[in-house]
């Protein structure tokens, strides 16, 4: 199937969803996992902001609305007359600036560089495709580091020790 969006704000379907979050066939870059993986971001970041900007999470009412039609694809030990005190923490981080970083293989176009490398596939990885750390195979430092910072501080690059 072959999925085109012009450019700008797009509304979608729950069908034109999971197709645009689950394309693997992209042509160049948007081809690849980690673009499927931005793009499930993007989804999860605008079903977010729609729930805040209809006030979906502060009304009890609402969120049994919602939790009963996305119940079947939501695994949950929460009790219906439990989701007070969740409503009181969503509206609490309603205004909450959320933060992600990406461990990937970086960008060699626009000279960005990963943590992440995918060696030629070969006997060493079992002739598997496989990503390693761009530091050496079992060598996580860099990465622990990285994610050090963007706990501790956020927006940091990738070197050999990222800094903010």
């Amino acid at each position: 199937m072959h999925l085109h969006f012009d450019k700008g704000l797009t509304h979608m379907n729950g069908e034109t969803v999971l197709e645009y979050v689950r394309s693997r066939h992209a042509i160049g870059v948007e081809g690849t996992d980690f673009a499927r993986s931005k793009r499930q971001e993007k989804v999860i970041s605008a079903i977010k902001d729609k729930a805040f900007s209809l006030n979906v999470l502060i009304n009890p009412g609402k969120v049994i609305g919602l939790y009963n039609a996305v119940g079947a694809s939501i695994h949950t030990d929460i009790k219906q007359n439990e989701f007070d005190d969740f409503i009181k923490l969503f509206e609490k981080l309603k205004n909450a600036k959320i933060e992600s970083g990406v461990l990937d293989a970086g960008d060699d176009k626009a000279n960005r560089p990963g943590l992440l490398i995918n060696p030629p596939i070969n006997e060493k990885y079992n002739y598997e495709w496989v990503l390693v750390p761009a530091k050496g195979n079992n060598d996580f430092s860099q990465i622990q580091n990285y994610v050090s910072c963007e706990i501790k501080n956020g927006n940091c690059s990738v070197s050999g020790n990222p800094q903010k």
